[in-house]
């Protein structure tokens, strides 16, 4: 049997739902109704252990008194004495820069009859961004994360819901094209040393200008005359944080793969003179200091700008003309799957995606 949709082929019962945030918000309540196993792949990325339940009750969009709603709330029993209630407020799956509003969003939830009873409630935020909203009380995950897990489970336990999951939310256009390009251009200016020392650095969250940056492969820092010389692997992109708070700095150091930040970070505030009175959120960049590719022949734009373009590992290899002005050609790069080559010194390989 096969059931069609518009004329595409291998449809499922989340095709009929729709692909509009209250769809998809709608078909990951249906999922968890129908998968316990999903949400336990869910709950494991949040760290959740709920212990002896033996009932649980997915609402979405629940409404209060006032007609406000959020996304989902799942509810545990035992006996059916309430154990734990887990509120998910889930942005679209291609919204950018989500996640702090998200977190205001959860924030403000109160006057739920549905919480009646649970003294036990954990808030947590699902959102494409690959960063971390490290708001007490409050935990994030992104979909890549999600979808990955689901994916790998879905596979392993042959669960055709959580497959048909995957497919669904894969389908909607422009989910899973994280890297279209590759490098961020960041001019670094005079903090440029204390970048290359700490592997970390922050810009402002508000304003035009740092709207729509989004996770890449790599960061490149201009110099001088715009030249970019190193490719940097970006590790995380850390959202909403205060530098001269050291509560949330901790939280930070304690999660997995930040060991060390806390230092990293008062390094930077020094290298740059960071002012100690500077409480406003900003948006941290993580990077791998030794996952760098030096280019053996420096790269710059023909024009050179205070913006943060975005270029593909080709715009390296190519002369290409648009608003990010043209790249200057470097025919001793190539590329093969997914392995960047240079011919100088020696040939070198570096795995793009590792």
């Amino acid at each position: 049997m096969e059931f069609r949709l518009y004329d595409k082929a291998n449809c499922s019962i989340f095709d009929l739902i729709g692909i509009l945030e209250p769809d998809q918000t709608k078909s990951l309540g249906s999922l968890f109704a129908n998968s316990e196993g999903s949400l336990n792949v869910f709950l494991k990325l949040i760290g959740l252990s709920v212990k002896q339940y033996d009932k649980y009750v997915i609402d979405c969009e629940p409404r209060n008194i006032n007609k406000k709603r959020f996304d989902i709330l799942v509810r545990f029993y035992h006996n059916n004495s309430p154990l734990e209630a887990l509120l998910i407020e889930a942005k679209n799956v291609n919204a950018l820069h989500a996640t702090n509003k998200a977190v205001i969003q959860l924030k403000n939830y109160a006057n739920f009859n549905h919480f009646k009873g649970f003294k036990r409630q954990t808030r947590v935020t699902l959102t494409r961004d690959t960063s971390l909203a490290i708001q007490n009380g409050i935990k994030s995950i992104t979909w890549s994360q999600f979808i990955s897990g689901l994916y790998n489970y879905s596979i392993k336990k042959e669960d055709d819901m959580a497959y048909n999951y995957v497919k669904y939310i894969m389908s909607i256009q422009g989910t899973m094209n994280y890297f279209e390009d590759e490098i961020l251009s960041i001019p670094a200016g005079r903090s440029l040393s204390a970048i290359l020392k700490s592997g970390v650095y922050e810009c402002p969250i508000a304003g035009r200008r740092y709207a729509h940056q989004r996770k890449t492969l790599y960061i490149a820092f201009k110099g001088k005359g715009g030249v970019m010389d190193t490719l940097y692997k970006l590790k995380e992109i850390v959202e909403g944080v205060d530098l001269n708070d050291a509560s949330q700095i901790s939280v930070l150091e304690n999660m997995k793969g930040f060991n060390g930040i806390t230092q990293r970070i008062l390094d930077y505030k020094n290298g740059c003179g960071y002012s100690s009175s500077d409480h406003n959120p900003k948006r941290l960049f993580v990077f791998d200091l030794e996952k760098t590719i030096t280019l053996p022949q420096a790269v710059r734009p023909l024009e050179n700008n205070a913006n943060w373009p975005y270029y593909s590992l080709q715009d390296f290899l190519q002369p290409v003309n648009s608003n990010k002005g043209q790249v200057i050609l470097q025919n001793n790069f190539f590329i093969t799957g997914n392995e960047l080559n240079i011919l100088a010194n020696g040939k070198k390989q570096y795995n793009l995606y590792d």
